[in-house]
This record gives C-alpha cells, structure tokens and sequence, in this order.
C-alpha cells in the first residue's frame, strides 16, 4: 500500500515480504586478509603527541600479537588471542607486500566480540586520524587485493 499523509509524507507499507535482503551500507570496499600484526594500545595524549608530530612510538611497550581479518577504506578487523575494550586506542603497522610499505595507522575499538571456535578475540575498529596520504596508500592496497581475487588461476 502507498499512501500520502496531509503533510505530504509519502508512506509505503508492504505485507508479506519474504526473503528481504539487506542492502549493503558500507562507504568502502571491504577486503578479507590475514596480514599478521602487533598492536600497541597508545593514550589519547600519546595520540596527540604523535599527530603533532612531537613523539615517535616506543617499540618497548607491551602490545598484542594478532592479524587483521578485514580491512576497508574506514576501519578494520583484527583477531587476537587477548581482548582490547571499546573506545581503546591502538596503533599498528599493516604490513603490505613490497610494493607498498608497511602502513602505519590508529584504529579506535568499536566492539569486541569472541569466536567459540577458537576462543579469539574479533576487535572492529575505526580509523582514527589518517592523513590523506596514508588513507590513499590503504586504498591502493585494498584495490591492489581486490585485482588479485579477481585474476584468473593459471
């Protein structure tokens, strides 16, 4: 039924919809990987410090061991066998081929979920601070991955 209230709102109503499929709302690509990393939780003045250029990071800090299972042009998701909480900070390289140099990035923890399976952590996480640059070099890497998936085996 399609129907227009006096305000001019036009309403839509459907009745027995079956196999409704989601459309997708993602603003960029999403591409699987498995690029292993080491990930450094950092403070938001470390994050201050770091963008005004006035500190390097100290490769000393204790840090987890894990892999990136997903990366978009926004954020990605990393797999660990130790839990970040939300809102954390972290700081990670994403090592590339040779092609493109490691990746250096921020990623703010939007939700942490664990696989029953292998009792791993699934931490998705949001960009945070990316120069133009770096956002482009993340960009060619997801497109570079995307024309590898699409190449024919020979």
């Amino acid at each position: 039924m399609v129907a227009q209230t006096g305000l001019h709102f036009l309403i839509t109503i459907f009745k027995h919809v079956e196999d409704v499929e989601r459309i997708q709302r993602r603003q960029y690509h999403r591409v699987d990987s498995s690029i292993p990393t080491f990930v450094t939780p950092v403070t938001r003045e470390e994050l201050d410090r770091l963008s005004q250029g006035k500190a390097a990071m100290d490769d000393r800090l204790p840090g987890v061991r894990g892999y990136v299972v997903n990366i978009s042009g926004a954020g990605f998701a990393l797999a660990a066998k130790a839990a970040l909480k939300p809102s954390d900070l972290l700081y990670l390289e994403l090592a590339t081929d040779e092609e493109y140099a490691d990746i250096p990035v921020i990623g703010k923890i939007l939700n942490v979920t664990q696989k029953k399976t292998t009792g791993e952590f699934l931490m998705h996480a949001e960009f945070v601070g990316l120069s133009s640059d770096t956002h482009e070099k993340i960009f060619r890497f997801i497109y570079s991955q995307i024309r590898q998936e699409l190449q024919p085996l020979s």
